[in-house]
């Protein structure tokens, strides 16, 4: 926080104050009358999670059209058997990996959800191989306020759609999920 001294830096506090947005990687904002705040807003990792393993947790079949969405264990930021919960308003990144299985030469949609609803622009498809497996690779950004629930889903879109179980993991979990807030306080982005 700095308080300028003087008319002179006064003034010149409040040209720069007027030329710098206040939601782009440098910030400034007046908090008090002659009293400013610069700051760099930056990506933060907000959380990382990988799918809960649980012993004796089997398969579950879902219909087509339906939702699967993961649960994860304890990550950064986040409880088990949840998604992440917005801690303040922004728009976040989300990268996410769904190991899925169900119907040869099936195609899975997975989507960037907010609060259990799929976000416009995130729907990503994925063709199973010839035994119906499939990884499906979820990408997407999205606005979310505070206390709203991030997550992803996959659905089939022909035939059902069966989550690889704990006792099918080998050498990683069934799905992991990365989320990022970008250097914006603006809920609007245009593209």
């Amino acid at each position: 926080m700095v308080k300028p001294r003087g008319i002179g830096n006064k003034n010149a506090f409040e040209q720069f104050k007027d030329s710098i947005s206040g939601s782009g990687i440098l910030r400034v904002s007046e908090v008090l009358p002659d009293t400013f705040v610069f700051d760099v807003n930056t990506p933060v990792i907000q959380m990382q999670k990988n799918q809960a393993v649980v012993d004796g947790a089997g398969r579950l079949i879902f219909g087509n059209g339906i939702y699967y969405i993961p649960e994860y264990t304890v990550g950064i930021g986040g409880t088990p058997g949840s998604g992440y919960t917005v801690p303040s308003d922004g728009i976040y990144q989300v990268d996410a990996n769904i190991a899925v299985s169900g119907a040869a030469i099936e195609t899975y949609a997975g989507s960037v959800l907010v609060n259990s609803v799929a976000a416009s622009g995130t729907t990503s498809f994925q063709s199973a191989d010839a035994r119906g497996a499939a990884c499906v690779n979820v990408h997407g950004i999205v606005h979310a306020y505070a206390g709203q629930v991030i997550n992803v889903g996959v659905r089939s879109l022909h035939a059902g759609l069966t989550t690889i179980g704990s006792e099918d993991l080998v050498h990683a979990p069934a799905a992991n999920i990365t989320i990022m807030k970008l250097p914006s306080d603006e809920l609007s982005f245009s593209g």
